[in-house]
């Protein structure tokens, strides 16, 4: 089936207008590593992250399906392995599990839930400490289409409805994202987001994730 060049080009404005605050909140979260980072990057693009974020860090993983872009990534991070897959089945099956590493940047066009679900429920080595970032675009279908159709919202559409999922996305996700990094051993320290201010259906968050048992100083940003 041909490419809808069209939404493609759609996403990729929308991506540019959301770069400054993906860029900020990027940086924000690298500076609570206590450690070198070392990063996995679940859709690697253009590069346009890794030059405002990630240059100076030597470790890391990237996936990209674009095979022009996948050359891209690969001249702008000799040290890192580049993937030209797809990520989702890719992170399910182990990829990249030669890395231990401590900061995931979950950046799809549309959902991140079947990205997310399909890092955490892989085989792996596990960082004690784990920051993720996570830009998803599935809001904007939530308003279109609702959320009874997606296997991940059917029995929250069920109690609080498709108007209540769209309006409280936000704590939705921290709901989700912690039942889901509870199964690979993470309790959460500190979760937090906010809605783009170029698009209030692109959502924005973040968690801190320990291995240990749940800080008992958790907060919400």
């Amino acid at each position: 089936m041909p490419r809808n060049k069209g939404s493609r080009k759609t996403w990729e404005s929308l991506d540019n207008k959301t770069l400054l605050e993906k860029s900020h909140l990027r940086k924000e979260m690298l500076a609570t590593l206590e450690t070198e980072p070392c990063i996995l990057e679940t859709h690697g693009g253009s590069g346009e992250l890794f030059l405002r974020c990630y240059s100076h860090v030597q470790s890391g993983a990237v996936f990209e399906t674009d095979p022009s872009k996948a050359v891209t990534l690969l001249k702008q991070r000799p040290t890192w392995a580049v993937y030209e897959t797809d990520c989702v089945w890719s992170l399910h099956n182990g990829v990249a599990s030669h890395l231990a590493v401590n900061f995931v940047d979950f950046d799809p066009y549309g959902g991140a839930w079947n990205v997310i679900e399909a890092f955490f429920a892989s085989e792996r080595p596990r960082a004690e400490k784990l920051v993720i970032v996570v830009h998803d675009g599935l809001r904007r279908s939530l308003k279109r289409f609702g959320g009874g159709r997606i296997n991940f919202f059917s029995d929250i559409v069920t109690e609080v409805g498709e108007i209540g999922l769209y309006e409280n996305y936000l704590s939705i996700c921290e709901e989700l994202l912690f039942k889901i990094v509870s199964d690979a051993g993470y309790k959460a320290q500190a979760f937090g987001g906010f809605y783009s201010k170029a698009d209030a259906d692109q959502t924005h968050f973040f968690a801190e994730l320990y291995r240990s048992p749940k800080p008992e100083n958790y907060k919400v940003g």
